[in-house]
């Protein structure tokens, strides 16, 4: 997060984005003149060998970034504290994804551990809460008493069951907008002389922003039941009297 500089007004208002070859850069306002940013590069040898201080996190972002025009530089350099995340991206087919999302046992796996994704699609949060409505139904749905201190393998059992269908519950959802994130990434890190052709004569004119309400659209994660039980705290819960909520993102 970086205090946006003089002259540089416009980006308080809109979403930018800057791509180059192999990184590209985005801009957020969020609110007094603070703007959000993030940089996205393709991986090299060199960069395991980064440290995750916030010094050399701007150094070496900067170093990314130095054919980029201003104020990204300037961004990066007010920023207080930087940060760097480590998510490599590959595409994934959807029978990988069964692998990948059904964890093993009672441990399963909810955010970004199951969906990394870049920021400027704006659902890392949205789809964390929708794995959390998801997951409590499923939990709900299996009958265990959590409070009951005789556990033992039927209650492993009943738990494993319980993440498998959470697992196939979020499947189709996650594969689209995580394969969203890597197909739109791949195209506008412009890593090749043909791809970065194909993003600034093909896929800008007809994209443009676009795409990320495409690959990001609209999604019902379905409703989550209130505790009904005195034992299970219900009436002490400060919402209105029912007898569920329903989520939607969009």
């Amino acid at each position: 997060m970086g205090k946006c500089p003089p002259g540089y007004d416009a980006i308080e208002t809109m979403m930018v984005q800057m791509w180059g070859t192999g990184v590209r850069a985005g801009l957020m306002p969020t609110t007094g003149k603070r703007v959000f940013w993030f940089i996205t590069k393709k991986s090299e040898p060199e960069d395991a060998h980064v440290s995750h201080d916030s010094e050399s996190v701007r150094r070496a972002a900067l170093e990314a970034v130095r054919d980029f025009p201003e104020p990204v530089g300037e961004l990066i350099k007010s920023s207080d504290k930087l940060n760097m995340a480590d998510l490599r991206f590959r595409w994934l087919w959807p029978w990988e994804w069964d692998r990948k999302a059904k964890g093993k046992g009672s441990v399963t796996v909810v955010g970004d551990a199951l969906h990394p994704m870049t920021p400027d699609l704006g659902q890392g949060a949205c789809s964390a809460l929708e794995d959390a409505v998801v997951l409590a139904r499923c939990l709900s749905a299996s009958n265990i008493n959590v409070e009951d201190i005789n556990w033992g393998e039927e209650e492993e059992r009943k738990i494993e069951e319980c993440f498998k269908k959470y697992a196939q519950a979020r499947k189709w959802r996650v594969w689209r907008v995580v394969g969203g994130a890597f197909l739109a990434g791949f195209v506008l890190d412009g890593s090749s002389s043909l791809i970065r052709f194909f993003r600034d004569w093909i896929w800008f004119p007809l994209f443009s922003m676009s795409h990320l309400p495409y690959f990001a659209n609209s999604s019902d994660c379905g409703t989550l039941p209130f505790p009904s039980t005195p034992s299970q705290l219900a009436h002490k819960l400060p919402f209105p009297s029912t007898s569920s909520t329903h989520a939607h993102e969009s």
